[in-house]
């Protein structure tokens, strides 16, 4: 006789198993959209915290977890997409392990590391400090920050002083700009926040979303996926008005310098498809 552990792993993997394939055929176009309109896998007995969770992971009960792959910031995501094959199922890997960590009430390693650096940026932009002296004021409070914030303030800065076109002072903050864009034909979603939106002096608004990850560098085909996603997910926003910065590089990407070919859409919804076959490929192996 099986015991709740023993029970609770069968069924796990008889339903996740049912449910992958049921959102492949779904992804693929076979069938139509799943039950499941929220990737959950089930809990395992040793994540689960109360009476109530481990009893119902004894009777084969899913408990909700949200994948974070499929909820997932647009940056993030076009740094997977772009990583080659053994980078890509490194970051999958790790991903999944965070979210059984998160699921098992353990902190993570930290907050979002980019985070204070965009905040200092965009007080620099505004002539509100200067983003050398506040880069030297984070890494001194932490000196895990030693090494990519002088990379991202040099690249930044590099930006913001020599490459930068718009030049209509003063420049003031605009619109705050975010949106949660549901990819067709996936069940999923795509986080887009944390641009920078500055109004010159004439009014107009230019809307610049960081990418901030030093490998892999932000090249055209992937500035295409994610100019795509922006104009589609930001439709109040000129599409002219809109740019990646790949911070690091201090390089800008937008419409004009890179046009869209028309096939992002497929291309991009092949790729993020891809990335979720694999996750669906790998989950078994983290099964206790």
């Amino acid at each position: 006789m099986l015991n709740d552990a023993q029970t609770c792993r069968q069924f796990r993997a008889n339903s996740q198993a049912c449910r992958c394939d049921e959102k492949r055929r779904f992804r693929s176009g076979v069938s139509s959209p799943p039950l499941f309109t929220d990737r959950v896998f089930k809990r395992p007995v040793w994540a689960c915290r109360t009476p109530f969770e481990l009893q119902a992971c004894s009777h084969g009960v899913p408990v909700e977890v949200r994948v974070a792959i499929e909820r997932i910031h647009l940056r993030k995501l076009l740094k997977i997409l772009f990583l080659p094959p053994a980078g890509r199922q490194s970051e999958v890997r790790k991903d999944i392990r965070e979210d059984i960590s998160r699921e098992a009430g353990h902190e993570g390693s930290g907050g979002d590391f980019y985070g204070p650096f965009w905040a200092d940026a965009k007080r620099h932009v505004f002539g509100q400090a200067d983003l050398s002296d506040l880069t030297e004021s984070r890494i001194r409070a932490n000196e895990g920050r030693k090494n990519l914030y002088p990379q991202l303030r040099d690249g930044f800065l590099l930006w913001w002083n020599e490459r930068r076109r718009w030049t209509n002072e003063p420049f003031e903050a605009g619109r705050q700009l975010k949106a949660q864009f549901s990819f067709p034909g996936l069940d999923a979603v795509v986080k887009v926040d944390n641009v920078l939106v500055v109004r010159d002096g004439r009014g107009e608004e230019h809307a610049v979303y960081p990418y901030f990850a030093p490998n892999p560098a932000m090249s055209d085909a992937a500035a295409r996926l994610g100019l795509w996603l922006l104009i589609e997910a930001l439709p109040h926003v000129p599409a002219g008005e809109i740019r990646i910065l790949d911070v690091i590089r201090g390089t800008t990407y937008s419409i004009d310098r890179n046009p869209l070919r028309g096939d992002e859409e497929a291309e991009f919804r092949r790729r993020y498809r891809d990335l979720l076959n694999l996750r669906d490929n790998l989950l078994p192996d983290y099964e206790r």
